[in-house]
C-alpha cells in the first residue's frame, strides 16, 4: 500500500511489525439522526483491506492496542 485513502485523518498508530496502520478521522455529522460512519479503521499495510472499523465520537482513549495471537 503507498497511499491511504482516507480523508480528514488526525492521528494514526502502526502495529508493532508495521503490518496494520490504525487511523482515526474526525466525525462526520450525522444526517437525519443516523449515526455517522465509522471513523476509526484498522488497515492490512500490504494489501490496503479494512479489516476492522468503529465509531467514536471522542478521540480521547481512541487507539488501538495491537497484540500477538
Amino acid at each position: 500500500m503507498s497511499e491511504l485513502k482516507r480523508v480528514n485523518v488526525i492521528d494514526f498508530r502502526l502495529s508493532p511489525l508495521n503490518t496494520f496502520v490504525a487511523t482515526w478521522q474526525r466525525p462526520a455529522s450525522s444526517v437525519n439522526g443516523e449515526q455517522p460512519a465509522d471513523n476509526i479503521a484498522v488497515t492490512k499495510i500490504g494489501t490496503g483491506e479494512v479489516v476492522m472499523s468503529a465509531f467514536n465520537r471522542s478521540m480521547v482513549h481512541w487507539y488501538v492496542f495491537f497484540g500477538a495471537l
